[in-house]
């Protein structure tokens, strides 16, 4: 089953998962989630990198 994605009509299974060091990054198309602990930001890789956050400052609930 798949899980639910911080992209719109995307499914977790469709991400591919890349690392970097600490941080985690799922990647699809544009999109990029990266997340470090109970954090992470949403990023869109065609626009420049001093605006491409979508979302930001997003934390874990349980």
């Amino acid at each position: 089953m798949a899980q639910s994605s911080p992209v719109p009509g995307m499914s977790s299974d469709d991400m591919n998962t890349a690392l970097d060091f600490a941080k985690a990054g799922y990647a699809s198309g544009r999109y990029v989630w990266w997340t470090k602990g109970p954090t992470g930001f949403l990023t869109d890789e065609t626009l420049p990198a001093n605006r491409n956050m979508v979302y930001r400052d997003c934390t874990e609930t349980r």
